[in-house]
């Protein structure tokens, strides 16, 4: 906490003529820090206070399916931002927890209530699409003292995309504002003609309910406290649900943790260091993934990737085998279902080709950008076929194992037939339209690769690295026909595959 010295001196409330002067803290200063929660398709960046401001990036906001539900949320104490005292995720990273107090409030040149005499306590988390918000004010003055809590609030129904810089020709409508005594409803009709809604629902219901704000006016005498409730829907379509009272969704979200937690290997170590960072690992991949139709999957990032990613995830999951080979499942799962089934330029999308990425936000549903549905990535291909070879190895799952093929024979012909395009026995990349990824490789960057003397390269180009994963895929298709009844087969495409690492070696 840090205050403005060039405040004047002013007597403390009460104060003789021997009373201590102290430097007045009329406000806080800005802090740029952000913190994160996600939950599912959802997820929540605010500053270190809380709140959803514009500033920094301008990545702040409450985000669901790839749109921004709110733009603004912010709470102020008799009109000024609280002092933050300090703010942390827990180390579950499901709930966010802050801890603010007022500012030295100023009347007729007389401190009225000084610095620290309230205390305010905020709890937020996700659920199920919802944000659930808890503030309680607690008065620890030694007299009875007033606030007025202001909260502001507003929704854009940005695309992620248009966040990250892209420009659009137009947009959707905005919704008149609905609201009753103790509800508000946000409202924006995109141009893909789906109707997404924000409904915040105020417990108790404040004095004054606006369509951008919400106060609540609180008498508080000593060691007494007063609540305030939150509960924020993002609602898509014509889903009508009423968002569940926060002990209730707290309650549900803190048995699907322990569930989780007690279906996972734990992995512990008696150096506390190293022990604290594997349970932030575990607490991160946690948060990270989503579960799925198809299972669990691990999302790329926030706030640009938080959506499946191919390649992202066929790593983690190879990364996580040894203790949790659920998470592979559900990856092999969700990409053998979205594996390309016909050739769609505009996609970079060839029979057989695994997913680079999916979007299911307003502009890749309108084809502003090619990412609804975007195939641009060479490894990831081999690295499924990789995959389902060590899931077996891992796991002797044989149904698994026999569902897979096919995908797996679709896989091995897109290699053959689209990935070597020139017939040279190696796989090489090159996309099909101009809005695609130039680079397709781990490093996708337009900048990713340049020749000796720092001109661009351009395609068709074979990675080094890609021979590789499509050396194990042959062997590792190879085992898979082994276990699964089918000895020519695996014949072949172990001689496919050292017919490849000769190739490469010479």
């Amino acid at each position: 906490m840090r205050v403005d010295i060039r405040t004047p001196l002013l007597p403390a409330p009460g104060s003789g003529d021997d009373a201590a002067h102290h430097v007045v803290a009329p406000s806080c200063v800005a802090d740029e820090r952000t913190r994160v929660l996600k939950h599912g398709d959802t997820f929540l960046i605010c500053d270190h206070g809380g709140n959803i401001l514009r500033g920094g990036l301008g990545e702040e906001g409450l985000f669901h399916q790839g749109t921004r539900y709110l733009s603004r949320f912010d709470v102020e104490l008799d009109d000024l931002p609280a002092f933050v005292l300090g703010s942390t995720v827990r180390d579950e990273n499901d709930q966010l927890s802050i801890s603010l107090t007022n500012p030295d409030r100023i009347k007729n040149g007389q401190v009225e209530v000084p610095l620290g005499s309230l205390h305010l306590a905020i709890r937020t988390f996700l659920w199920q699409g919802d944000c659930h918000w808890r503030l309680v004010v607690r008065n620890h003055g030694a007299g009875s003292a007033s606030a007025r809590i202001r909260i502001g609030f507003q929704a854009d129904y940005a695309d992620i995309f248009e966040i990250r810089g892209m420009k659009r020709k137009a947009r959707g409508s905005d919704l008149k504002p609905e609201w009753t005594s103790d509800c508000v409803t946000l409202g924006y009709r995109g141009l893909d003609d789906v109707l997404r809604r924000t409904a915040l629902r105020f417990t108790p219901a404040p004095g004054l309910l606006a369509p951008d704000r919400a106060e609540f006016m609180l008498v508080l005498h000593p060691r007494e406290s007063a609540e305030i409730e939150v509960a924020i829907a993002c609602l898509r379509g014509e889903d009508l649900r009423v968002p569940l009272r926060f002990d209730h969704a707290q309650a549900q979200a803190g048995s699907a943790l322990e569930r989780l937690k007690t279906g996972s290997c734990r992995v512990r170590a008696t150096d506390g260091r190293f022990d604290a960072w594997i349970r932030r690992a575990e607490s991160d991949l946690n948060m990270m993934t989503s579960q799925l139709p198809t299972g669990p999957y691990p999302f790329a990032g926030i706030p640009w990737f938080n959506t499946p990613f191919g390649r992202d995830g066929i790593i983690t999951a190879l990364e996580c085998l040894w203790l949790r080979p659920e998470l592979a499942r559900g990856v092999l799962g969700f990409l053998a279902r979205t594996q390309a089934r016909e050739h769609i330029p505009a996609q970079d999308a060839e029979p057989g080709k695994i997913i680079h990425e999916t979007r299911n936000g307003e502009m890749a549903a309108l084809g502003e950008m090619p990412f609804a549905q975007y195939y641009g990535s060479v490894d990831a291909t081999p690295l499924f076929i990789l995959l389902a070879g060590a899931y077996y190895e891992r796991t002797a799952d044989l149904a698994a194992a026999r569902a897979l093929w096919p995908h797996i024979e679709l896989a091995l012909e897109w290699i053959d037939r689209y990935g070597d395009r020139d017939g040279d026995g190696f796989v090489e990349y090159e996309r099909q339209t101009p809005t695609g990824l130039l680079h397709q490789g781990w490093k996708d960057s337009d900048d990713a690769l340049a020749h000796v003397d720092g001109t661009p390269a351009r395609g068709p180009i074979a990675l080094c690295e890609v021979q590789g994963y499509v050396y194990a895929a042959r062997r590792s298709a190879a085992m898979l026909a082994t276990a699964l009844g089918m000895p020519e087969r695996a014949v072949k495409l172990e001689r496919e595959a050292e017919r490849l690492r000769e190739r490469f070696e010479s």
